[in-house]
């Protein structure tokens, strides 16, 4: 992701906005990742997704299953994604 001027805002060199988005995903309901993905292509962001957990649904129903990534998980999604230029 390249910045542009000094006010850090993320555009491309072609003025494509783009963004990482690094939150919860849930299966079922709109929290975390699930939530913000699509507003934010609706104003015209390209939203690259880094999911800190994979949870059936959000923990307030006390009970889930699923996934919690560790640390060494999501460095190793962005090494890929800088080994790729993306």
């Amino acid at each position: 992701m390249a910045t542009s001027g000094s006010s850090g805002s993320a555009l491309t060199s072609a003025g494509e906005r783009k963004l990482i988005t690094i939150q919860s995903h849930v299966v079922s309901g709109y929290v975390g990742n699930r939530a913000a993905t699509f507003p934010l292509q609706v104003l015209g962001w390209d939203v690259d997704v880094v999911n800190t957990v994979h949870f059936s649904n959000h923990t307030g129903y006390g009970r889930w299953g699923g996934l919690r990534f560790d640390a060494a998980h999501i460095r190793d999604l962005f090494s890929g994604l800088k080994r790729n230029g993306l």
